[in-house]
């Protein structure tokens, strides 16, 4: 489900692609190469799911049908110390990554809060080497100028 909650950013999309990727499961299970891992391929198709439906949306919005509106995006992120602070992290956290492409949201989530590293990246999301790590160094870039611009503002 946190994985999911990178990709799409919205717990509601997040909790339906939850359920289809199940459902997807099910459907599909006799296709499933026992002598293999179920997590990557459960993953895969978790993953395919989220980019379908993140897809339709955009359509969708763009006929003015319904909102591609990424609002809802929660990361949990461990407290550094006392609760306070705790909140202060988990809501600083969720504002920077909020505006990132989702894409770029997937290999923040998978390098730092699973701590995958770019190999594992790489083969998860059946991407080349170097665009994992550009994704990655474009993701850290944009986090960055977030940060400072929160940053300008707070203190102007």
């Amino acid at each position: 489900m946190s994985y999911l909650m990178a990709i799409t950013g919205r717990r509601d999309l997040s909790e339906d692609v939850f359920q289809d990727t199940w459902v997807r499961v099910m459907e599909h299970i006799r296709g499933f190469d026992p002598g293999r891992s179920f997590s990557p391929w459960l993953f895969r198709i978790a993953r395919n799911l989220a980019y379908d439906r993140m897809r339709m949306l955009r359509w969708k919005s763009r006929l003015g049908i319904g909102t591609a509106d990424p609002e809802g995006l929660t990361i949990d992120v461990a407290a550094p110390g006392d609760f306070r602070e705790g909140v202060v992290a988990r809501d600083l956290a969720s504002s920077l990554l909020a505006g990132l492409d989702p894409v770029l949201r997937e290999v923040i989530w998978l390098r730092f809060f699973s701590e995958m590293n770019y190999g594992q990246i790489a083969e998860h999301c059946h991407l080349p080497l170097g665009t994992v790590k550009s994704r990655l160094a474009r993701a850290l870039d944009q986090l960055g100028h977030r940060y400072q611009n929160l940053r300008g503002v707070a203190h102007a």
